[in-house]
């Protein structure tokens, strides 16, 4: 940032020009030459929340923004210009173009963000001018080098407190009180149960306990964030007492706070410490080394972890340790509103923490008191980055099979995640994908230049974990130093740039990346990069965290959940709020176009002489066809309709025949059906439909040739009302009485079928197949319509017809993924091409499957595969053609691109055909002879 050296704070007049570096920070090179006047129009065009024309600070999607100096304090997303209060990860991020910070605060900041970021500081008190801005640091007492901005500028004095504390330590400046009209402060403590007790008697009982602990041989373990808390523990120790160690993540912070002059006893690594005095040591680690196995060299240990949280019971039980010792780098209440009044502001903004209960205290004592949203983080600073917290997350809800146990996980961690994190944590753990941000050869090649590893071996290492993600994190080097950026960072200041990006450029930032996670971190981080995040949690449970959590109807968050993973939308801090709104504040989203949760009917598998017992009788049930086609719902609010499809896809669109049907419906209708081709009055094969869908434009031959119709089954909105609770029979009544008003030939009805009996049905049953559906829909006529695929079984049934099958020959596998890594169960099979009385007939592939065998039969094939194997190329196994199984699928249909000229749906394994031998395995004249008609 461009600086004027003012020869007095108190006479200089303010300058409106962009000047020199001021004595005191970096070169001018870094920082101080691209920032000319004016700045890029982007920045100027970004959306403001304003209070007054005057007001020197505004909140926009970046940050906090100086208008009149056209610059951002701590913003969250990249910007050309940021004024960084301190060096914790939450206000001090990754991709700015440049960075201006307190002087004392520069060797933590580049320990954190790197050694080459364009850095210009500023020693506390000394001021520059940009663009008519005063701006100068003041000490925060929050961490090495954490400061207030003081910003003046037309005689109106705002100051940005960022975190701060008032209780002095030696680890850094004390806070020092600013005068100003404006005060924007944090609030991470900001209600009366928070008060902390001294600092020396902290210390004096925290040596108490591990002088007590070293006297009995057990080790001293205390959980504590690695930058700031960590120092400021290190400088209150006993040195007699025993060894001090250091966790390798804390190494060069600890480094950077000697090198800035702050005294700290001399610490160790685990590794270079006897064992034997292990047990007489006090270690400091960071909360992600809990439960790891770095842990297991210490024995027999006691444990406690460091945290103004720990001031709560509930709070020490959640985190599993022996011992709270509460210890806070940011202000107490008492602290909060000594330091607010030593301003004498008369106007407060209130930042992250206990935002509404300080801005209604400070309002009731006459003070102008109002809220900034901002995505700081309530308590990274108090227990651990919200990175490495996810990375956390994702390792409990894999090491669990409970429902209950994921459950817990999440709600805890939605209940102390920023925003900004919690916005992204659930877009994954909801489904959502981004596009692949790295090619795989890209990851590959950097995983063999890492580790050292030549290809063959990497390969080898990949066919025994059978998942590359893990893999890599595998065979990447353990971590060398701590990094303690949020998740939001993660996913916007260093992944989602790497998309598109050459390998020269993104082999060395994926090492940078790498260094300073541990194991299960490099796996999460892996995982979002091939876009193979999943970790057994379903949507329906993400509904039910993020309802406990929010105290918010679940079914009101299921409905603003549909749409969220859109690869079209970010997930923001914004987005994420909507998500646990009170129902008032959107109507229920009935202004928006948020479909509602899908409701999903179970299989009915049941022999046909137990239905009466089962069902009752079918005046009981509505019984529709079962549509072979895209189940959609299209929604129709304000002056925009939207068609969503049940993957939550948007998909508009795609059928502008819909859309244009969709304008002759009244506001508030939402409609639930399946998309299909329309012909001549019956519906077409899925396979007309499938190369719709897979055109990037629609011509009109094609709209033409494949019109779309929405068959409607279900009203789950008239006239803004939701229907859901209400009986099946009447949501069916009012769709009949809608579509009979609002003709378009773009609709149509499903129709109901009648039966006097359940045999009766059954032959309709049997027909499905000449009409192009996949049997019949039970919909009970009192049902309400409910979400997902619910445990209320016996309100929605499909009875499909059975599967077309064929009997069919492995001749190829592969590994599985994940926890069949080590067995083949991914099978290629093949048809014969002519009859047995041909002598040079050949198998031809046509299907791959994995899924319908037990445990033991995968097991069983595994070690046939083994024995029998032709050859092998790369991880394909060609095996001697011995095993034949009946193979099940939905739908055929031909297709050029198979070499068996034909392409079947879902395919799996029915059974295993021990009596039938090889040659006796159907032929492609079997696959042809189930073909629909052309």
């Amino acid at each position: 940032m461009p600086a004027s050296a003012p020869k007095s704070p108190a006479t200089q007049p303010a300058d409106t020009s962009a000047g020199t570096r001021q004595p005191g920070g970096d070169s001018a090179g870094q920082g101080a030459a691209a920032a000319g006047p004016g700045g890029p129009a982007d920045m100027r065009a970004e959306p403001q929340s304003m209070t007054s024309a005057a007001d020197l600070i505004v909140t926009t999607p970046s940050g906090l923004y100086c208008p009149a100096g056209d610059f951002y304090v701590d913003p969250w997303r990249p910007v050309d210009r940021a004024v960084i209060t301190h060096a914790h990860s939450d206000h001090a991020r990754i991709g700015h173009q440049h960075y201006l910070a307190a002087a004392p605060g520069a060797g933590v900041l580049r320990a954190r963000l790197g050694a080459d970021i364009p850095l210009q500081t500023l020693p506390y008190g000394e001021s520059i001018v940009h663009h008519g801005v005063r701006l100068s640091f003041h000490p925060a007492g929050h961490v090495l080098g954490s400061a207030q901005v003081r910003l003046e500028y037309g005689g109106d004095v705002w100051v940005v407190s960022g975190d701060y504390k008032v209780e002095a330590d030696s680890t850094c400046t004390p806070f020092e009180p600013v005068r100003c009209n404006t005060f924007i402060t944090e609030s991470t403590f900001g209600l009366p149960i928070y008060h902390w007790r001294p600092q020396a008697e902290i210390f004096a009982q925290l040596n108490a306990w591990w002088r007590g602990n070293a006297e009995a041989g057990r080790a001293s373990i205390v959980f504590c964030y690695a930058f700031g808390k960590a120092q400021r523990i290190l400088s209150g120790l006993d040195t007699d007492i025993g060894p001090i160690v250091s966790h390798g993540a804390m190494l060069q912070l600890d480094a950077a706070y000697r090198h800035a002059g702050v005294a700290l006893p001399p610490t160790q690594l685990a590794t270079d410490v006897p064992r034997a005095d292990l047990r007489r040591a006090l270690v400091l680690a960071p909360p992600s080394a809990q439960r790891t196995a770095w842990m297991r060299r210490f024995g027999d240990y006691a444990d406690a972890f460091a945290s103004g949280w720990m001031q709560l019971r509930g709070a020490r039980r959640r985190r599993g340790v022996d011992r709270g010792i509460v210890l806070s780098d940011h202000a107490d209440w008492p602290g909060l509103l000594q330091a607010i009044d030593a301003t004498g502001a008369t106007r407060v903004y209130v930042t992250h923490g206990q935002v509404a209960p300080m801005v209604r205290w400070l309002s009731e004592r006459g003070l102008d008191a109002r809220a900034f949203a901002t995505e700081y983080g309530d308590e990274a600073e108090e227990s651990e980055a919200a990175g490495a917290a996810f990375a956390d997350l994702y390792a409990q809800l894999d090491a669990t099979t409970s429902s209950n146990g994921k459950l817990a996980a999440l709600v805890a961690y939605l209940r102390t995640a920023p925003d900004a994190d919690a916005a992204w944590a659930v877009y994954f753990l909801a489904g959502g994908k981004p596009r692949q941000l790295v090619p795989v050869r890209v990851l590959a090649s950097f995983a063999q230049t890492t580790s050292g590893l030549p290809e063959w071996l990497f390969d080898e290492c990949y066919q025994a974990v059978g998942d590359l993600a893990e893999t890599i994190a595998l065979v990447l080097p353990d971590a060398d130093r701590a990094d303690n950026a949020s998740l939001a960072e993660w996913m916007e200041a260093r992944l989602l740039p790497l998309r598109g990006q050459p390998p020269e450029l993104v082999l060395p930032r994926l090492a940078e990346l790498c260094r300073g996670l541990p194991l299960h971190a490099r796996l999460v981080l892996m995982k979002l990069i091939t876009g193979a995040f999943r970790v057994g949690v379903s949507k329906l449970l993400v509904t039910r965290a993020l309802a406990e959590g929010g105290g918010t109807d679940p079914k009101h968050v299921a409905q603003r959940l549909m749409g969220y993973t859109d690869i079209g939308q970010a997930p923001t801090a914004e987005r994420y709020r909507a998500l646990l709104a009170d129902a008032s504040v959107d109507g229920h989203a009935l202004d928006t176009g948020h479909p509602y949760p899908f409701f999903l009917a179970h299989p009915l598998q049941a022999e046909l002489d137990a239905f009466d017992t089962l069902l009752g009788a079918p005046t009981e049930w509505q019984i529709e066809w079962k549509w072979d086609g895209i189940r959609a719902q299209l929604v129709r609010r304000a002056d925009s309709a939207w068609l969503w499809s049940r993957g939550e896809e948007l998909i508009t669109e795609r059928f502008p025949e819909l859309s244009a049907m969709a304008e002759a419906l009244p506001p508030g209708t939402v409609l639930d059906g399946e998309i299909v081709v329309w012909q001549d009055g019956r519906v077409q094969p899925f396979a007309l439909l499938q190369q719709r869908i897979g055109r990037k434009t629609l011509n009109a031959r094609v709209l033409r040739e494949a019109p779309a119709v929405l068959l409607a089954y279900d009203l789950l909105e008239w006239q803004g009302q939701d229907l859901r609770e209400r009986a099946q029979s009447e949501r069916r009544a009012q769709l009949e009485r809608v579509i009979a008003e609002y003709v378009h030939p773009a609709l149509e009805l499903s129709p109901l079928l009648q039966g006097d009996d359940w045999l009766h049905l059954a032959r309709q049953r049997e027909a499905s197949r000449e009409l192009g559906v996949e049997g019949l829909m039970l919909k009970r006529r009192d049902a309400r319509y409910g979400v997902g695929r619910t445990k209320d079984v016996g309100v929605w049934w499909k009875w499909k017809v059975d599967p077309f099958s064929v009997d069919a020959v492995l001749i190829y596998a592969q590994r599985g993924h994940g926890r069949r890594a080590s067995l083949y169960t991914d099978y290629t099979f093949a048809v014969w091409d002519a009859p047995p009385e041909v002598p040079e007939r050949k198998l031809v592939p046509f299907a791959k499957a994995y899924s319908g065998l037990s445990d033991a039969e995968i097991r069983q094939v595994d070690a046939l595969i083994r024995k029998t194997t032709v050859e092998s190329f790369g991880p394909v196994r060609s095996v001697a053609p011995t095993l034949v199984f009946e193979l099940g699928f939905e739908g055929i249909a031909r297709s050029p691109r198979h070499k068996s000229g034909i392409a079947v749906r879902f395919p799996r394994m029915l059974r295993w055909r021990h009596d039938k031998p090889a040659a006796e395995a159907d032929t492609l004249q079997t696959l042809e002879s189930l073909l629909p008609p052309s």
